[in-house]
């Protein structure tokens, strides 16, 4: 049985390429996004992984290295229709506290969180 697996640093890359490069991001992403940095521990990007998947896919901003994914990544969560992603992700959330927590402002502060010494 061969199963292929992604480490960390690589699920988050993932993750932020598909919120800065989907047209319209999905509300399973920016959960995951927030349930992923909510926890210090988690680790930095994959810079070379990010970078590459947002060549492939057009990227026209500037090259994502060292912490410049983070306000990337901030000014998109800011600039969403965050009802309408809420509504795609909470059929599939089950009430409690990881989902009550969940809202843009405190996905935007996970994200400036980052920005300060570990």
């Amino acid at each position: 049985l061969n199963i292929q697996h992604h480490d960390r640093p690589s699920l988050l890359a993932g993750k932020l390429h598909a919120i800065l490069q989907r047209p319209w991001p999905k509300g399973r992403d920016l959960f995951d996004l927030f349930w992923y940095l909510s926890d210090r521990r988690w680790p930095e990007p994959n810079q070379t992984l990010l970078q590459n998947a947002l060549e492939q896919t057009g990227w026209e901003g500037p090259p994502i290295d060292g912490d410049s994914w983070i306000p990337a990544i901030h000014d998109r969560v800011a600039s969403l229709d965050w009802k309408a992603s809420e509504r795609d992700v909470r059929p599939f959330l089950e009430p409690g506290p990881a989902t009550d927590a969940f809202s843009r402002a405190n996905l935007l502060n996970v994200i400036e969180a980052r920005r300060t010494p570990k």
